[in-house]
């Protein structure tokens, strides 16, 4: 009789742990959401071998200055109508110049520099209002931003000029030059 009642003990606690005792089973997870399809926008960058062949493409002459002891440079259209030109010294020192074929304006929904929160200072440089800015990079440190709106002769344009981990002396010297070379490019 003690086999008996143990293998009846025995058969209802197999059977208890398979059902789980009467309790209910946990819900089944809910179904994963179906997956969101995403397509990340490539820059609209189009790079060129040469100035000329980069202002044949814009359809205007950028500014750009080639400055002693900095590298080859990267030319670049972007979104067919921003001339981008790059020129690097190293690793934490470049001097970016941006030209666009129209006016940009302090708070406009448009922006030539690509770096957002720069408070931006204005002053008169030689009858022309200048747009002036700063932003710090713990890994490249100070930016310096400069940008103004010309007439030309072949219409508006907005200039643009950031230079990155240099000293004052060539922040004022570059900036002062590029200023004065976007008169004499139109």
């Amino acid at each position: 009789m003690k086999k008996r009642a143990l293998a009846l003990i025995l058969g209802v606690m197999m059977v208890a742990s398979v059902t789980g005792c009467g309790r209910k089973n946990p819900p089944a997870p809910a179904p994963a959401p179906a997956p969101v399809t995403t397509t990340q926008v490539a820059n609209p960058y189009v790079y060129y071998n040469t100035y000329d062949e980069l202002a044949s493409a814009a359809g205007y002459y950028p500014m750009y200055l080639e400055v002693e002891g900095f590298g080859s440079p990267t030319f670049a259209l972007v979104d067919q109508s921003m001339v981008d030109i790059s020129i690097v010294e190293s690793e934490t020192q470049e001097v970016v110049y941006r030209t666009t074929p129209f006016y940009i304006y302090e708070g406009s929904e448009y922006t030539i520099t690509g770096i957002d929160g720069v408070t931006y200072y204005t002053y008169d440089y030689d009858g022309y209002t200048i747009y002036s800015g700063t932003y710090y990079d713990s890994t490249y440190g100070t930016t310096y931003i400069y940008y103004w709106n010309m007439d030309t002769n072949h219409g508006e344009r907005c200039y643009c000029i950031e230079i990155t981990g240099e000293d004052e002396t060539f922040v004022s010297w570059i900036s002062e030059q590029a200023i004065l070379q976007t008169e004499t490019i139109n």
